[in-house]
């Protein structure tokens, strides 16, 4: 939170507070009922957020908006195709090892555009953004469940004969 807050033009930045880790449960619903629009991934705020009608939108990368994003209500499930996503309901621990390319692939753009429309913002006003580089070590591989063995091995992983 605060590197994002830290990257926001210092006039936007004075009127920002990070809030995170400050509030009690009751403290950030009472947030919520203030708040315009949450954007934020698939977590307990999202789901409090769109019971008590604020708009929302929310990034996904491990897990799958098909099933757990609000089905009513003004919300936007932002993904990006990544051959590994969802990891989560494919494989006991992330392949990526959490880099979470699912997530860092999703374009900034993408976000403040889905935003902007929730807010009635045109989307000619919105800045241009320089999107962060997607330069890293993590190669894509074989993703698999510990918990299941292929048929053609045996539990301790050797070729069945």
């Amino acid at each position: 939170n605060e590197a994002v807050l830290q990257g926001m033009a210092p006039t936007h930045r004075q009127r920002v507070h990070n809030a995170a880790g400050e509030l009690s449960l009751g403290g950030s619903l009472a947030l919520l009922t203030r708040t315009r629009l949450l954007v934020t991934t698939d977590s307990g705020l999202l789901h409090f957020a769109a019971a008590l009608g604020v708009d929302t939108v929310s990034l996904w990368g491990p897990g799958w908006p098909g099933s757990y994003a609000p089905k009513t209500g003004r919300h936007r499930a932002l993904r990006e195709t990544i051959y590994c996503s969802p990891c989560l309901y494919m494989a006991d621990e992330p392949p990526c090892a959490g880099d979470n390319q699912c997530m860092k692939r999703l374009p900034v753009a993408k976000v403040l555009e889905a935003a902007a429309e929730l807010l009635g913002i045109e989307a000619d006003r919105l800045p241009q953004i320089e999107e962060p580089s997607l330069r890293t070590d993590y190669l894509p591989g074989y993703v698999a469940r510990r918990s299941v063995v292929p048929e053609h091995l045996d539990s301790a992983g050797g070729r069945r004969r």
